[in-house]
This record gives C-alpha cells, structure tokens and sequence, in this order.
C-alpha cells in the first residue's frame, strides 16, 4: 500500500485535476518512457523506484488517501476500487500453489473471530468433543475468503501461482497488495518497490496477529563435523554477524543490542502501537 515517506512527498508535487463535480484525480501526465533506457543514460535502481512511487501514488487516483481500513466492508471496497480502476492491476494477489500462504488467512481470521473462545473451542477440537464445521465463526471467515474469490479481485491463476510469483506481481506494479507476514516487506524493497501495510480487520475488529514461533538449527550428535558445525553456528550467532543478517532482513530481534535494520515505516509503526497499547516497548 501507498504510505511510505517516499510516496507522501511526490503526491505532494503531483497536481491534480476534477473529472465532474465530485471526483479528483492525480494529472499523470508520463507514460515513464523516459526511464526505459533508450533515451540516455539512467540509474536503474532509481527507475524502478520512481516506476513504483507512481504505481502506489495511484492509490489516491482510486480516492483512496487513507488506505487502512477499519471494517472487513472497507477492505473489500478498497479492493473493488482498485479493480473498477484498472483492471489490468489484481487487488490483490493469492498464492495457493504454496499452501502456506494460503493458512494464513484462515489461521488469522479464526483467532480474530472467536476471540476470548479462541482457547475453549480449539481444545475442544483437540479432545475431538468438536469439529471445525460445528464453529460459525469458522464459516464466516471461509466465507469472507471465498468472497475474494466470488467477487475476482484476486488473480485467477491463484491455485497455480506461487509466493515468488505473488512478490513478482507487486513488486512490478502488476498487483496492489499481498497478504502474508512482515517478512514480505524485505522481499518486496529488495525488488525496489516502495511499499507499506495495515492489518486486515476481521470481524470488524482493529487488532494486530502475531506468531509466536520458535526456529533453529540442529546438529546431530552422531553427524559429520559436528564441531566445525558448531563453530559456524557461534560464529553466526555473533552481533557483527546478526547485524548483517538484519542489514538485509529488517526485524525485531530477539535479543538486546542487536541492531535489527532499517524497518519499514509502517510495520514499525504497527508494532509501536500494539506494544503501546499494553504499556510495553521494544527495546533495541
């Protein structure tokens, strides 16, 4: 989404103009045949991000200024807006072929739903005393995401394409949004796109998901090298070699003092906020 620095100043610069009585537009006057290459020299890292700044500057021709949305309706009006804009550009774009994208949506969207029942009714699936198809909530969060579906804004290859394809899509200005995780953000700015994001609100409900995750790496006992193995995993482990995991990857890390990059504006601001909330924050 159009909410970077970046964006916010050439909006700025950009005039405008009214079609009717109620709607203004953004005058485009370039078709970006100057950053092409042939017509002299250019930087092209510096293309692309000036390609991109247009693209997400389009959000405010769609009559979009404030791209969050505060309800699942406001959500799927702003994808409808994008694709009664142009329909050349996916809403948004699925990657079914890599299921692992695809749970996120429902995994999200069921915690959202049951809220304070999320503990209750997911033990009682555990002791099989329930099923999946006995919970509505369940239904409703199928149902919005069939939806998506139903209403084609999202692209029709999503049962063939895959999450490479997905940061491909939106990085290329071909598609306006991805729905995955904040590691998504340095896949995308490694294209060169200038990119933002907002939570989804389930349910109506104006909440941030987070995953609690553990991750890491095993040597077996009885492997070859195990100690040149562990040499490698301490030498790594190191803040100077962190450091420049998290110069390319931009987080929060987990531990103190180590610098966790350049994040992006509204990921960090997204984080701020939820750990505000609960009379908490990062320490970095």
């Amino acid at each position: 989404m159009a909410s970077s620095a970046e964006v916010r100043h050439i909006m700025a610069a950009v005039p405008k103009t009214m079609i009717g009585d109620t709607l203004e537009i953004t005058r485009i006057v370039t078709g970006l045949w100057q950053v092409s290459g042939g017509h002299g020299r250019i930087d092209a890292g510096d293309a692309v991000r000036h390609m991109a700044a247009l693209h997400h500057a389009g959000f405010t021709s769609f009559g979009i200024t404030d791209p969050r949305p505060k309800t699942y309706a406001e959500f799927i009006a702003i994808l409808e807006r994008i694709q009664a804009a142009d329909s050349d550009v996916v809403p948004l774009f699925m990657s079914d072929r890599d299921n692992w994208t695809t749970q996120i949506f429902m995994t999200v969207g069921y915690s959202f739903a049951l809220g304070d029942r999320a503990e209750e009714v997911y033990g009682a699936i555990m002791d099989n005393e329930l099923k999946f198809q006995d919970v509505p909530e369940f239904e409703g969060i199928l149902n919005d995401y069939l939806t998506l579906i139903e209403r084609e804004l999202v692209n029709p290859n999503h049962l063939s394409a895959t999450y490479d394809d997905a940061i491909a899509a939106v990085a290329s200005g071909r598609a306006a949004m991805i729905y995955n995780g904040e590691w998504t953000i340095s896949s995308l700015e490694a294209e060169g796109a200038s990119i933002g994001a907002f939570p989804i609100p389930w349910t109506d409900k104006d909440l941030l998901s987070t995953g609690a995750y553990a991750t890491g790496y095993f040597v077996p006992s009885a492997g070859d090298n195990v100690e040149l193995a562990l040499e490698v995993l301490n030498a790594i482990a190191q803040p100077e070699y962190l450091g420049i995991f998290f110069a390319e990857n931009p987080a929060f890390p987990g531990l103190a003092g180590i610098d966790g990059g350049d994040l992006n504006t509204d990921v960090k601001t997204m984080v701020e906020s939820y750990l505000a909330e609960r009379g908490r924050r990062f320490i970095r």
